[in-house]
């Protein structure tokens, strides 16, 4: 199984955060203001990784323990990765 952080669109979605990060820290502009738009944002980059994942035959079970073994914080950044929430992310899309 690929782990997330050896995955090129992983890193893409990684490095994309990151650099909007750095760019609202560089201008001053506090991410809070950015929360909404973050978080769709990382939301689409994550939708189109899980659904990689799932056309290489990974199950929901199995992309939960790739995210949370990878310490991607969920969309609210509160808890961990459950099975049932990446589903219901694809569902929603």
């Amino acid at each position: 199984m690929t782990q997330p952080n050896t995955d090129p669109l992983f890193k893409d979605i990684k490095d994309k955060l990151e650099d909007i990060q750095g760019k609202a820290h560089d201008l001053g502009i506090p991410l809070k203001k950015f929360d909404d738009e973050l978080r769709e944002i990382k939301k689409k980059m994550l939708i189109k990784w899980i659904l990689r994942k799932r056309e290489e035959k990974h199950s929901y079970k199995q992309i939960e323990d790739l995210l949370n073994e990878a310490g991607v914080p969920t969309l609210s950044g509160k808890g961990r990765w459950n099975s049932q929430t990446i589903s219901n992310m694809l569902k929603e899309k």
